[in-house]
């Protein structure tokens, strides 16, 4: 190792090489941190010291046949340095495009390109940011490339720079190339770059999930296996949009525990585990820790013995299933009337995560679709069930229970399933409610929002098969009829004298009874307007929250959804809390077990 304090023209050089290994993350500064540098750089015209840039960390490599004929000397791989000296090499080109001075030119191209501008720049960029990075340095055009931070970053600068006079510009080029330095330090041969590359930057702003295990499972030398295989699952804007790894989900969240890209590694890792359940060194309570998901993964290949690239397949082909059926957007499609994955998706998205490896585990392992969707069909069953019968407090499903017991114990056949959940004891707290639990318990299950009631009913309307309803579950909502008990509601609904008959009324005024399904309008062919309709509708439903049931319904009935829109509440005149036990009692008749029958 050695350490040197060159200048730009030390680092930059047509002759040298400086190559970001394939393992580094993509550019990520913004907006903040070009603003920070533009301050910093405009300081040095009044600079008379030495400014120092950072450290960069590079480590040797023999350049190829290729670059060697065309006059590459040295090469080197940059373990740290890549965001200072992308936007460094950014900056001076958006310099040099507005500077007419000839000489400064050529000496931005001596320095920033092999061989004075004829190849590549001398910063030879990854797989995902190259193609823009060299577009930017070349001067082409960048239509192609907009989203791509190194073409932001480029428009950024250069904006900064327009209404700046020649002597202006000129100054700030000769300050920026006499006063900056860098640290630069030079592994030896037999350093590790890609654990000195994960030393670094766990000293920093984490890496995600998905980058841990891209450095993990794809050596430098297997870029082409990434690009056809990891890429387009994890790493592709449309793909780093859905796991919430782009830059806007990034910097809305950066310590978000609850991505999705997270919670997806997570479910996987519970799933894969059970396979060396009866290996030496199997470690259950460690696993089932998120915060040990990366160690895990490791464990896999490094205890257990997995292959890298074996352990790679099975992540990408569980994550095309998770992209599949657990991407939000399938929240705005109808659901099917028959039992399946959509269904029971739908419940783990809106409801209950904590079946979602299970579901995952399903769909992996069970080649048949029929028996598959027989599984859907009695889960469904058996988590509705639950949401109606039994209070929130004591509706939390276990994780351990879809994982260690379902998994763990390979429940994969219908048969299996239904005896096994079947066979679980009352006292247990997972089992299937009964008819009779049901209508013991509908009058005391109290839901502190809209959301369970909305995916009970939604899910007993697109079962009972209202084709001319469009839109899937987040174009619905449940509402109130009675308003949930406040000040503002007591001028229509005075509290009873009696203290039990009130009591009463708060509680029941919380069960599923007293909430009607509500459709949000869509129009298909006016996005815009849908937007305007669905705003008119909160404000219309807020106007009335408190108001009495005359005044409150016929504001509710312009939304109805088909599956209430029934005569019984067209022909209603009033609304009471025996009405809401009246209809719960429906409910425990009708609803539950011609839907959803054991």
């Amino acid at each position: 190792m050695r350490a040197e304090t060159p200048s730009i023209n030390g680092v930059f050089k047509n002759s040298t090489v400086l190559r970001i290994p394939f393992f580094q993350r993509q550019y990520v500064w913004g907006e903040k941190e070009w603003q920070r540098f533009v301050n910093d750089m405009e300081s040095l015209v009044d600079l008379r010291n030495k400014y120092f840039l950072g450290s960069l960390i590079f480590k040797n490599e023999e350049p190829t046949d290729e670059e060697a004929a065309y006059g590459v000397s040295e090469k080197y791989i940059v373990i740290d340095g890549q965001q200072r000296l992308t936007t460094l090499s950014i900056y001076l080109k958006a310099l040099d495009s507005l500077l007419t001075d000839d000489q400064l030119h050529n000496n931005f191209q001596s320095s920033f390109f092999i061989q004075n501008g004829q190849r590549n720049p001398v910063l030879h960029h990854s797989i995902n940011d190259r193609a823009a990075y060299q577009e930017v340095m070349w001067g082409y055009s960048l239509d192609a490339y907009v989203e791509k931070r190194v073409v932001k970053a480029y428009h950024f600068f250069h904006n900064k720079f327009l209404g700046k006079s020649q002597s202006e510009l000129r100054k700030l080029w000769m300050a920026v190339f006499a006063r900056i330095k860098f640290v630069e330090i030079i592994l030896d041969d037999q350093d590790d770059e890609q654990q000195i590359f994960d030393t670094i930057n766990s000293l920093g702003v984490d890496l995600t999930i998905d980058e841990l295990m891209k450095n993990f499972l794809y050596d430098a030398e297997e870029e082409q296996a990434y690009v056809n295989n990891w890429k387009p699952m994890f790493d592709d804007a449309a793909s780093r949009e859905f796991w919430g790894t782009s830059d806007a989900a990034r910097s809305q969240a950066a310590t978000d525990e609850n991505k999705v890209i997270s919670n997806f590694f997570y479910d996987f890792v519970r799933i894969k585990m059970w396979d060396y359940e009866d290996e030496e060194g199997f470690d259950r309570k460690v696993f089932v820790q998120k915060s040990q998901t990366f160690s895990t993964c490791k464990s896999f290949v490094e205890i257990f013995n997995t292959g890298k690239q074996s352990l790679a397949n099975a992540i990408i082909e569980y994550a095309k299933l998770y992209k599949k059926y657990f991407n939000k957007r399938n929240r705005d499609i109808r659901l099917p009337t028959t039992p399946g994955i959509e269904r029971v998706a739908c419940i783990a998205m809106a409801k209950d995560s904590t079946i979602t490896p299970y579901l995952l585990y399903v769909l992996k392992n069970i080649p048949d679709l029929k028996e598959r969707n027989r599984m859907f069909g009695f889960l469904e069953t058996y988590l509705v069930r639950r949401m109606v019968a039994l209070p929130v407090s004591a509706n939390k499903m276990s994780a351990e229970f879809f994982t260690e017991q379902l998994i763990g114990k390979r429940i994969d056949s219908f048969d299996n399933l239904k005896q096994y959940i079947m066979d679980i004891n009352e006292d247990k707290n997972m089992h299937m409610p009964s008819d009779e639990e049901i209508a013991t318990n509908i009058h005391k299950t109290v839901f502190g929002d809209e959301s369970i009631p909305r995916l009970i009913y939604y899910l007993q309307e697109t079962r009972n098969g209202y084709n001319k309803s469009t839109g899937g579950f987040n174009y619905f909502l449940a509402e109130y009829i009675i308003p949930k008990p406040c000040k503002a509601s007591e001028i229509n609904y005075p509290p009873h004298e009696d203290d039990m008959k009130e009591q009463e009324r708060k509680t029941r005024t919380k069960t599923i009874g007293n909430f009607i399904l509500l459709k949000k309008p869509r129009i298909d062919d006016n996005p815009d307007r849908e937007s305007d309709e669905q705003e008119k509708m909160k404000k219309d439903l807020k106007k009335v929250a408190n108001e009495s049931f005359a005044v409150k319904s016929e504001v509710m009935k312009k939304y109805l959804s088909p599956v209430v829109c029934s005569d019984w509440f067209a022909r209603r005149r009033s609304w009471n809390e025996d009405d809401v036990q009246t209809r719960n009692n429906l409910i425990v008749t009708n609803l539950v077990p011609k839907i959803w029958p054991l």
